[in-house]
């Protein structure tokens, strides 16, 4: 491949449409990738084409009838173009992919920022298999399932399947040092082949009906536990029925959300495809075994190619790298590249896979269907946009604020037995997460555990800094305080005495109805296995359920200064955006705290180690992932990373080995 930069910004905009047109001129006829530049260098966007020439000429053509935004950007902003040769179209087709990817240009669509969709990995070869959540997927004789484009439902669908299966889930390493059950044994989502003497033959079956879940053979495998649930109540083993009575119903559950199409019982993905200016949505609706099983909406904006090459360049880099490909993949519309692209896929990932624009039949329907959510989903978005000032100013109404909250802080701690508390800030800004005012504290005093005490610390460092209105630390609209009452009369307090009473304050509460309700649901399960023990079967019919007790649904409270009662709040009414934030200053306080808890635990075995001091930790923390990692490496592995001698290497090597186990 060759590059070519045809000329300098010009100074003034007539003349650079006039040297940007000279540089057209000059292109080849060749097949290629283009580049569009502004006066800074900085790539507006990236293109293949046949002929470049051609193809970059119709974008300053006068007689174009192609209305798009862009092509007016591009017209009145791009200063240069730079085009690259390839040998053929197909490779102009993988350049685009990684060039868009590695430069992120601002008018192309973004799939995945440089991430792969996920997938579910299970080796059934293994001695016990285990399910891995993975972004690509390798030609390693593994069973792969995927890719979800929601990494919500992957993962939602990763805990289900362990949970009712009971699968290990540590990783080879920690797996073959383990000394002892872990949590996951303890509460009863793990059968810990790693200390106890479990059944081969058991954790096997368990391993068949998660890959029957996730190839979509529910039915069978219900009629297989039904028939198994059936013969352990005949032999008075009520225990083991309830618990197969219980995973029928989970299996049920997942089922539920899948709807069945048929399409001949093959695997497809469907695309649909909307758009509005330069704002887009394409939903991917995946199908296995004639179900659909997942349907996911991706929203892109300030979208500059066409149409069609917007499509294109979705399935490319969907599909380009890693991705499980189904036996079909159905389009919205054709396009000129499709004959290209199914080659592509085939040369890169798999033979056999058909590309198709369906016209009539099961497929159009599907692809209707995919269409339709598509458009559903752009109006919910244009409609969420238009409604963010409204729900600002909701909230501004229920909660007696003196205006609309455009900012909202809040503020969580988290911590184990009073060690390693940490705090956490997290922002809104016109109602959408913004990282960049996100904010961490490692707590300096000693709380003993004292939440309040905690609180009170991390409230402190964050409003003098926005007293002294130092740079990036101004004070929110709102700032919010995850706990109850008491929180609030503490953040009230502080904020007087600290010189900052005008800033409106709230704390925000879990009801605790939520642990009544896990203990009704607990209790109605003990109910209905007694009853079962009581008759000697499973009543009604095998695996069938009796109603469910009412059981109040989950919200949160919300405690405002000067109001007595707490204000009720649940995730689909406006205040719901509070109880979003909330969450997520929880999860990025936790996750702190995580981070601050295991490389404790690391320093903690090693600086036992002769020889072995803080800075050595150190520098084993930043060629290490973990203490897994150093224990699976060799003493001279360690001693080449951590560049010490093969004598210390060899000792934190032994000091780290784990304890023979007994016989």
């Amino acid at each position: 491949m060759t590059g070519s930069k045809t000329g300098n910004a010009p100074e003034s905009a007539p003349a650079a449409v006039t040297a940007l047109e000279k540089q057209v001129a000059a292109l080849p006829r060749t097949p290629g990738v283009y580049l569009f530049k502004d006066e800074k260098g900085t790539v507006l966007y990236v293109g293949k084409a046949r002929n470049r020439r051609q193809r970059v000429r119709q974008y300053f053509s006068p007689r174009s009838s192609d209305s798009r935004f862009f092509v007016s950007t591009v017209r009145r902003s791009a200063a240069s173009v730079e085009t690259i040769s390839t040998s053929d179209e197909a490779e102009a087709l993988i350049l685009e992919n990684n060039l868009i990817k590695e430069l992120q240009p601002r008018y192309n669509i973004r799939l995945r920022d440089d991430k792969d969709y996920l997938c579910l990995r299970l080796d059934p070869r293994v001695p016990w298999p285990r399910l891995e959540l993975v972004r690509r997927p390798e030609r390693d004789g593994a069973r792969y399932f995927g890719p979800y484009s929601s990494a919500m439902t992957a993962k939602d669908l990763y805990r289900f399947l362990n949970r009712s299966f009971m699968l290990r889930t540590c990783g080879d390493r920690a797996f073959a040092v383990r000394t002892r059950p872990c949590l996951q044994h303890q509460i009863g989502r793990c059968m810990a082949p790693c200390t106890l003497p479990v059944d081969r033959d058991a954790y096997a079956r368990s391993v068949e009906q998660a890959l029957m879940v996730l190839e979509g053979k529910t039915e069978e495998l219900k009629a297989r536990l039904k028939e198994e649930m059936i013969q352990r109540s005949r032999a008075l083993e009520y225990e083991a029925a309830g618990r197969i009575r219980d995973l029928v119903a989970a299996v049920e559950a997942i089922e539920a959300r899948q709807r069945v199409v048929d399409l001949q019982r093959t695997d497809a993905d469907v695309i649909g495809f909307a758009r509005e200016m330069d704002r887009m949505v394409v939903t991917l609706m995946t199908v296995r075994r004639g179900k659909v099983i997942a349907l996911t909406d991706r929203r892109f904006s300030k979208v500059g190619s066409s149409d069609e090459e917007t499509l294109r360049s979705f399935v490319v880099q969907l599909y380009g790298e890693g991705a499980v490909v189904p036996d079909r993949i159905l389009l919205p519309f054709d396009i000129p590249d499709r004959t290209l692209l199914e080659r592509f896929i085939r040369q890169s990932r798999r033979d056999g896979v058909r590309v198709l624009a369906p016209r009539r039949g099961k497929g159009r329907q599907l692809v209707a269907m995919a269409v339709e959510n598509a458009g559903k989903a752009l109006r919910e978005w244009a409609s969420l946009e238009e409604a963010g000032p409204t729900r600002l100013s909701y909230i501004a109404s229920r909660l007696h604020l003196p205006g609309p909250p455009n900012v909202i802080e809040c503020i969580d701690v988290s911590h184990t037995s009073g060690k390693e508390v940490v705090g956490s800030l997290v922002a809104m800004v016109e109602g959408e997460l913004a990282t960049s005012r996100y904010r961490r504290f490692k707590v300096r005093r000693d709380t003993r555990g004292d939440d309040f005490l905690a609180m009170q610390e991390v409230l402190t460092r964050r409003l003098k800094r926005g007293v002294r209105e130092e740079k990036g630390w101004e004070l929110p609209d709102l700032l919010l305080i995850d706990g109850g009452r008491g929180h609030l009369n503490l953040a009230a307090a502080l904020k007087h005495e600290l010189g900052a009473g005008a800033l409106p304050v709230a704390a925000i509460a879990k009801d605790r109805r939520r642990e009544e309700t896990a203990a009704i649901r607990l209790r109605v399960r003990e109910k209905i296995l007694v009853e079962d023990m009581e008759h000697g079967q499973i009543p009604r019919e095998a695996g069938e359920h009796k109603p469910a007790a009412r059981v109040p649904r989950d919200f949160d409270t919300i405690y405002v200064e000067g109001q007595k009662e707490g204000i009720a709040a649940t995730r689909t009414t406006p205040l719901g955006l509070l109880v979003r934030l909330r969450d997520e200053a929880h999860r990025f306080a936790i996750r702190y705290h995580r981070g601050l808890r295991g490389k404790k635990s690391l320093s903690s075995e090693l600086l036992q180690v002769k020889g072995v001091g803080p800075r050595l930790v150190a520098r084993l923390y930043e060629n290490f992932r973990d203490l897994d990692e150093i224990r699976g490496s060799s003493a001279r592995e360690i001693a080449r990373r951590a560049r010490i001698s093969p004598a210390l290497a060899e000792r934190i090597k032994a000091a780290l080995e784990p304890p023979t186990r007994g016989t």
